[in-house]
């Protein structure tokens, strides 16, 4: 019978789809909160294409599966569920919401991938949410429900403020937002025309995408324009400002975002004017840690208290930069976290595997990255557009570099049946089966 120290040793696998590791989504809801519980409890990073990810999967003691839809990934976690190792399902975006205009539209928008992802939250142990509107919405999915929202990584001491000669006052968004985009110009628009001169005291500043940027010149708006870049030049971008915008539409997919703007406003000590709803509604007091507001009127008359009044801008920087000290970190989250997962490993603390641990979990974080997922991913993207010749190629070199890929090999034949090509067909087949079936013997071999 596992001990209770052993218990509260065990160890947590956030799993991932495959995706660069320097986007927000990334860092925000995967890599930064694993390396935080690391300070408490072994923890792995890893994502779907990683050669090893089935024993990754298997092994570990305590699973938590990043809203990721994919078949294998199911059928592993039923297994976990017969075994009694505890697995919990994250939903981090509105999946039935996905804006027409974004690349994931399509995909998401599928009634299979819909279906698979609220079976996947059903049979889990729990479903972590990132956001109070997505709990609410989907509330109906599995009573063992937590709300995880994002938090402030790197907090730095408060710098001087900016010294600009007139407020910068910015606004940031990915191609994503276009519907923010328009709802925000046409704020902008309207308070311009009630209060021209405010416009000539500040300078509105972009960085966004040249089309989200077309919804601003559209309503005859001046900006300075920043192209979308990494993540640390948006975070240098976010500390040249005086001021911030987060607006939210009223659709189910911005109401179910993060308040992710606030908080990295807030790190750099930048005050912020946010919508009143959403998530921010449940972090941001008027007039203490930032501005709300709820209409054009009150958006005219927050942006003129933060271009005008100094004093106020100090206060709300200061207030804010607090708060992400004090509570909004994930140095703090990461305590709730490991109380969250503990309680599920110990319900299952009578299952015959109660004393396992993942071979890949040292003490602290571990990113478990292969040499072969970066070129994978970008292959895979060019494949996801479309069925190529030239992309064959691209495999087949692949194949000589990392012939136990699995995932390589699947998506060759995928393209290979696609094309209706014949003459290696066997062959590519052959070692995606057998290149798979080594993958999952290593996995069951350790679990024996």
């Amino acid at each position: 019978m596992p001990t209770t120290e052993f218990v509260l040793s065990f160890d947590v696998t956030f799993l991932a789809h495959a995706q660069t590791r320097d986007c927000g989504d990334y860092r925000h809801r995967t890599f930064w909160p694993a390396k935080a519980l690391g300070e408490l409890t072994p923890t792995v990073a890893v994502q779907t294409i990683h050669p090893e990810v089935f024993t990754a999967i298997v092994q570990t003691r305590m699973l938590v599966v990043g809203m990721v839809v994919d078949s294998d990934v199911k059928v592993l976690v039923e297994y976990r569920k017969k075994m009694g190792l505890p697995t919990v399902y994250e939903i981090s975006d509105d999946f039935k919401a996905f804006p027409a205009n974004t690349e994931l539209a399509p995909f998401y928008a599928r009634p299979e991938v819909q279906a698979h992802i609220e079976s996947m939250a059903r049979n889990c142990d729990a479903v972590q949410f990132s956001s109070p509107f997505l709990a609410s919405k989907y509330a109906y999915l599995n009573p063992n429900q937590v709300v995880f929202m994002n938090q402030a990584w790197d907090v730095p001491t408060l710098q001087p403020l900016p010294q600009n000669s007139k407020p910068r006052i910015g606004w940031t968004a990915s191609g994503g937002h276009l519907d923010d985009a328009f709802d925000l110009a046409q704020l902008l628009a309207k308070a311009k025309i009630a209060n021209p001169s405010l416009f000539d005291r500040f300078t509105l500043c972009l960085m966004t995408t040249p089309k989200n940027a077309s919804a601003f010149t559209q309503a005859g708006l001046d900006f300075e324009l920043t192209q979308t870049g990494s993540f640390d030049q948006y975070m240098n971008f976010v500390s040249t400002l005086d001021g911030g915008l987060a607006h939210l539409s009223m659709d189910d997919f911005a109401q179910g975002r993060s308040d992710g703007k606030y908080i990295e406003y807030a790190s750099r000590g930048v005050p912020s004017i946010c919508h009143n709803s959403g998530t921010y509604q449940h972090t941001v007091r008027h007039l203490a840690n930032g501005l709300l507001y709820e209409n054009g009127a009150e958006f005219a008359q927050a942006l003129a208290k933060l271009v005008n009044d100094p004093n106020l801008r100090k206060h709300l920087r200061t207030q804010a930069h607090r708060n992400i000290i004090g509570d909004r970190n994930h140095t703090v989250a990461a305590q709730d976290r490991f109380n969250f997962y503990k309680e599920l490993v110990s319900k299952s603390a009578q299952s015959e595997l109660a004393g396992q641990r993942s071979p890949f979990a040292q003490q602290g974080f571990t990113s478990l990255e292969d040499p072969i997922e970066s070129p994978l991913r970008q292959i895979m993207e060019i494949h996801n557009q479309g069925a190529q010749p030239e992309t064959l190629k691209d495999y087949y070199r692949l194949t000589q570099q990392a012939p136990s890929s699995w995932k390589l090999w699947e998506r060759f034949e995928e393209l290979y049946r696609t094309l209706g090509l014949d003459e290696h067909l066997v062959g590519i087949q052959t070692r995606a089966i057998e290149s798979k079936s080594a993958a999952l013997d290593r996995a069951f071999k350790l679990a024996a």
